[in-house]
């Protein structure tokens, strides 16, 4: 399997789920402070609009005239009333302070008092006190200075503590419902269909496949998914495959087997029957057709093993240096007599460059003759084959053409197959034990090369074998596995 997404040394950074959502993030608290910091100052501003320069001065005039009426009213109910919303404070030079805030002691006792209760003051408060950060005004009654008053200012935190705290909650819950929207949720969304694809891949639905978008670890994860789902599906289609073509095997062993030895037995049967008389003749015939039926017999069960050997890599092959025209001959001599009863003429040509090339002469030689026997069997008396070696693109190419009946288009592609036996006009292909060419496939994939075939009706069929140029050295594994 794949490696897993992180794992993605070329997944660019802004394409990760992982960097998507700490930009996210990092947007989310900047736009969140910009936010915070444009409201706090708004919030100053306000309240600086909301309280007039004079506030301070209104109050203590409005005080004085009430302590010009009244000098010994409850002072802490009077400056309650003064306004509410602000933290105002009175001190008086008869030792009285009131107020929800007033100045630390020491500035009260030694600086306010102390400063009211000084003989020869003038009509005010010093400069220092009414600059501060209380906006003092003086209490006059009738004329004289009597005390000040001021207002006490509230700290950041309770002036805007509870309106930036309620403007972070919404802009967080905010950023965290559009984190959610914009980058959760699609994710959500393919890790569930990838989830769906997997529970149906293990139901056995091997079509099951998850959505491959975007860039992201989740699209890498869902490509590694799909590729091991398209692997368990090609596995699949091959053992299927394979326990199709086993079946097809076994019906095919057993009723290639089955025709001779149902004929052996029954001519057997028909000797040994008591109320049968045969004669010395008849029983010759009875013999002679007996042994050919079991020699028949003996030869397709030689190919079968032949082939299925082969096929499993069985059979070494025996690398050698191959003249190309010495087993062109071998196959003529071995085929001389059936070509002179039937008029056929073989012949064989060697082109410069593929005179020697490296293989198994014997498998060669062996292929050649199942090539060379098929064509026999169907070129018709007066015909010929030719045998012809070329060297094409760092490739030997052998060819067997005959002058024979040819094969139809459907019937060419699965001559190779084995047991497959091509409909013949007059009736001969039947004959074979339709094992030869599969075998002549086996000897040429072991050898590394390819085999085809191409045929037109009435024309003639021609069989190419394409064998790949080797080294003197490489071995019979090497080309194996090649």
């Amino acid at each position: 399997m794949a490696a897993l997404p992180s794992d993605s040394p070329g997944l660019a950074w802004h394409r990760s789920v992982y960097g998507r959502i700490a930009v996210g993030y990092l947007l989310l608290i900047a736009i969140e402070l910009v936010a915070q910091g444009t409201v706090f100052l708004w919030l100053v501003e306000r309240r600086a609009r909301s309280n007039p320069p004079d506030l301070t001065d209104q109050l203590a005039a409005k005080l004085s005239k009430t302590l010009e009426r009244s000098p010994n009213a409850n002072l802490d109910d009077e400056v309650s009333r003064l306004h509410p919303g602000e933290y105002v404070f009175a001190i008086l030079a008869d030792g009285r302070v009131s107020g929800e805030r007033t100045p630390p002691p020491a500035i009260v006792h030694d600086t306010v008092l102390g400063y009211l209760r000084t003989p020869g003051h003038p009509n005010s408060i010093p400069e220092a006190w009414t600059q501060s950060q209380y906006k003092a005004a003086p209490l006059m009654v009738n004329g004289q200075l009597v005390g000040t008053l001021g207002i006490v200012p509230p700290t950041a935190l309770a002036a805007y503590g509870p309106q930036i705290a309620v403007i972070g909650a919404v802009l967080l819950l905010g950023g965290a419902l559009i984190s959610t929207v914009v980058i959760f949720r699609p994710v959500r969304s393919r890790i569930q269909d990838l989830r769906r694809a997997a529970d149906l891949l293990r139901s056995g639905d091997l079509t099951a496949r998850a959505r491959e978008e975007g860039a992201d670890e989740v699209a890498e994860l869902a490509h590694a998914f799909n590729s091991m789902a398209d692997e368990l599906a090609a596995r699949a289609a091959a053992v299927e495959t394979s326990d199709r073509r086993r079946r097809q095997l076994i019906a095919d062993v057993s009723h290639e087997l089955m025709t001779p030895l149902t004929a052996v037995l029954g001519h057997l049967e028909t000797l040994t029957m008591a109320e049968v008389r045969l004669n010395d003749e008849q029983r010759l015939r009875q013999v002679a057709i007996t042994a050919r039926e079991a020699k028949r017999l003996e030869r397709l069960i030689s190919d079968l093993l032949e082939a299925a050997r082969l096929e499993a890599g069985g059979g070494g092959l025996e690398l050698q240096q191959v003249a190309t025209r010495d087993l062109f001959e071998e196959v003529i001599a071995h085929h001389e007599y059936d070509c002179r009863v039937k008029n056929i003429q073989m012949v064989a040509s060697v082109a410069q460059g593929a005179e020697r090339f490296e293989g198994d002469p014997f498998r060669l030689e062996q292929a050649l003759e199942n090539i060379t026997t098929n064509a026999i069997r169907h070129t018709p008396s007066g015909g010929g084959i030719e045998l012809k070696g070329e060297a094409l693109g760092g490739t030997i190419v052998l060819t067997v053409s005959d002058t024979g009946e040819g094969i139809s288009p459907e019937h060419l592609p699965l001559i190779f197959d084995r047991f497959y036996k091509a409909a013949s006009t007059k009736g001969v292909a039947a004959r074979g034990s339709g094992l030869g060419l599969s075998i002549v496939k086996a000897i040429v994939t072991r050898h590394g090369g390819r085999v085809s075939a191409s045929s037109t009706l009435g024309k003639g069929t021609t069989i190419r074998i394409e064998l790949p140029v080797r080294s003197t050295h490489q071995t019979a594994a090497e080309i194996a596995v090649a």
